[in-house]
């Protein structure tokens, strides 16, 4: 399976995968994502040992973990003489993760799956320094399928950490009438920012250069009209000239 040329260090964890309707559970989105990790133009063949060092989870996890990413086709599994090598399923849509934020050992690998899990929830501010998040525990319940207690630990481990900040708002959750929350992650220090701020670049430089494509689609068929105008007048001229010499 060919790679994809990489425009800076990171992996790629697809948010929808084609003609699947399965979706990754949290801790299968984090094992996906050091799969990619050690995904190169030679292909993807990390131990399970190699794996249990990064991703610091317990081999009996990872083969479950890995047995149900192949299960559900977001992943294909070959044995190639002791080592497995995996081939990822196409997507389309995907979230970006530095190698930096990958190789952070301040994160917990808790901590590391819920920032994964929720950064497609995540507003970024104009300067890519932080990220905000202003659902409910009970919102991030439910797009993580993890329990209230598991999100209160990691989102106060990680403002123990100083990596997120817990703002009250004035406006009041319909449901329970408490005070609205906003989460306010740093994405300097988790290893994220450099990579927002390139991929907003990236962004806009291909709407540029729409703009550019689409002017010049306008110019060149306007020089068409043009041409197409003088061998009309061509083909008179000629009509006429041919008359008169008769």
């Amino acid at each position: 399976m060919k790679t994809e040329k990489k425009i800076t260090q990171h992996v790629q964890v697809p948010t929808k995968i084609r003609d699947n309707t399965n979706t990754m559970n949290i801790g299968e989105y984090y094992m996906y994502s050091w799969l990619k990790f050690f995904d190169g133009p030679k292909g993807c063949f990390p131990s399970q040992k190699v794996l249990s060092e990064k991703s610091h989870l317990g081999i009996k996890l990872i083969k479950s973990l890995i047995t149900s990413l192949a299960d559900k086709g977001f992943i294909s599994i070959t044995k190639k003489g002791r080592s497995n090598y995996y081939e990822f399923a196409k997507y389309e849509k995907f979230q970006r993760y530095s190698m930096l934020f990958m190789k952070n050992n301040v994160l917990t690998p808790n901590e590391k799956m819920f920032l994964m899990y929720m950064q497609q929830y995540m507003y970024l501010d104009n300067t890519m320094h932080e990220g905000r998040i202003s659902f409910t525990v009970d919102k991030m319940k439910e797009i993580t399928s993890m329990s209230n207690r598991w999100i209160y630990n990691v989102l106060q481990s990680l403002t123990d950490k100083g990596l997120v900040t817990k703002l009250m708002n004035k406006s009041r959750d319909t449901e329970t009438g408490c005070n609205t929350v906003t989460y306010i992650f740093d994405l300097d220090q988790i290893g994220q920012n450099l990579l927002f701020k390139q991929v907003t670049k990236n962004t806009e430089d291909i709407e540029k250069q729409k703009i550019i494509n689409k002017d010049f689609a306008k110019q060149l068929s306007d020089i068409k009209k043009q041409l197409a105008a003088l061998l009309k007048d061509k083909m008179i001229e000629n009509k006429l000239d041919s008359i008169i010499t008769l």
